[in-house]
């Protein structure tokens, strides 16, 4: 289904285009023609892992962090330079292809046990890049003491939490 068959089926409504960010890009949305391939965008995140190698894949906002058996929280993946003020790059793009940062990591280098995979509304809920950082260890440890199941139960309240802070963006961990 392309993305013009799917948006005459479903058109784009007012209460749509409030949840705009801003009155220009509401003008510009109401005023573009290709502009409504705007409201298919997303980011992409993906770790995949294998027995020897672990590959990481981003295209636009969000985080990928690893943690690892000593519990230090790192990110795979340099931060974009290009992403300011909420412009970020998406599957929408024209040039998504090019904007796509990935490395494939040998696990004999780099073992992650823990890998969080969140939107930038979800970092961006933190009140430091530490602080987010933070978390991953903190996920970590309740998996160890907790057990997986208990924090599967957890992880909803913590993303409320953020989300009651949170800038208005999507928080998904």
């Amino acid at each position: 289904l392309s993305v013009r068959d799917d948006f005459e089926s479903y058109p784009i409504t007012e209460d749509d285009l409030r949840l705009l960010n801003g009155k220009a890009a509401q003008q510009k949305f109401e005023l573009d023609d290709e502009a409504l391939y705007l409201a298919y965008g997303a980011t992409l995140l993906v770790a995949c892992i294998n027995e020897d190698y672990a590959i990481y894949v981003q295209l636009g906002d969000g985080d990928i962090v690893i943690v690892d058996e000593f519990e230090v929280v790192s990110s795979p993946l340099p931060e974009d330079p290009e992403l300011i003020a909420n412009e970020a790059h998406s599957i929408c793009s024209q040039n998504a292809l090019e904007k796509i940062r990935f490395d494939v990591v040998p696990l004999e280098q780099q073992c992650p046990l823990m890998i969080l995979m969140c939107t930038d509304g979800y970092s961006n809920a933190f009140e430091s890049r530490q602080a987010f950082l933070q978390a991953g260890t903190d996920y970590l440890k309740l998996h160890r003491t907790e057990g997986l199941d208990s924090l599967k139960e957890l992880i909803p309240a913590f993303l409320n939490d953020a989300s009651s802070t949170a800038t208005g963006d999507g928080v998904t961990l």
